[in-house]
């Protein structure tokens, strides 16, 4: 049989997290990856005028430790758990910030964690009394289909449900290695890129309050000779060099092949 052991190692910096992960063992287990859970929420939450140190900036300082790790494509990515307050909480019932979180977690390195509910919006039933015991909630029965979930729970979970099939049939999301780039604080925009052979994903998540430009030349690195690539979600073709925006509060994905 084939198995992974998952670790919990419940630590706030990335060296703690990684003395696990390299352990003595001949090949080390997966393990939780606290620290980024940790600056998730915090980076999403800051999203008008970012000071030093905040908003996307959190989570490319927080992969930038990732050198430390044995293999960072190993580690367990969550934004939350039966610990702590469901993520859809502490974006503020902001269900556009929770689509975004989501797109990080399932193209950042990594293997993600899905806490139930979230895809339906499932949160304790009075938002002052949070916790354990408050965010434990059952699943109601109704939202197992689509005729029993509100408007807004259908849109969040077709989002999160489209964003992992896709996932699950590309590669380079999977093990492709990560480039990624120093978030601009005026745009409050993290762009990083999935790398296997001759194919590329480029993420782009605007947690800024404007739309952004895409600055081609800017990433030319990730783009190598790639011309022309496709947005997952939506299908529209584009051609690197021309005009691209990205709306505020959204993320959105590029395939390029022959880079």
């Amino acid at each position: 049989p084939n198995g992974t052991v998952l670790a919990e190692c419940w630590y706030n910096y990335p060296h703690q997290v990684a003395y696990w992960e390299r352990g003595p063992w001949p090949s080390g287990p997966t393990v939780m990856d606290f620290s980024l859970m940790g600056e998730l929420s915090r980076s999403f939450t800051e999203d008008r005028d970012p000071q030093w140190g905040q908003g996307m900036v959190r989570l490319y300082n927080m992969i930038s430790n990732d050198f430390v790790y044995k293999n960072p494509n190993e580690l367990l990515v969550f934004g939350e758990n039966h610990d702590v307050n469901r993520m859809y909480e502490m974006l503020g019932r902001n269900p556009e910030k929770l689509k975004m979180a989501y797109a990080f977690l399932a193209t950042t390195r990594g293997i993600p964690q899905i806490y139930y509910g979230t895809e339906v919006l499932l949160a304790a039933r009075d938002s002052k009394k949070l916790g354990h015991g408050e965010e434990r909630v059952s699943m109601p029965a109704r939202v197992l289909t689509p005729e029993g979930r509100d408007p807004l729970e259908e849109n969040v979970y077709r989002y999160i449900s489209r964003l992992l099939t896709w996932r699950k049939s590309s590669p380079t999301v999977q093990y492709g290695r990560l480039l990624h780039f120093l978030p601009r604080y005026e745009e409050n925009m993290y762009v990083y890129f999935r790398i296997l052979d001759d194919e590329c994903v480029m993420v782009l998540i605007n947690n800024g309050q404007q739309p952004v430009q895409v600055d081609w030349q800017r990433y030319a690195e990730g783009l190598g000779k790639a011309q022309k690539g496709k947005e997952v979600l939506s299908g529209m073709e584009i051609t690197v060099g021309q005009p691209v925006q990205v709306p505020a509060q959204t993320a959105i994905f590029f395939t390029f092949a022959g880079i």
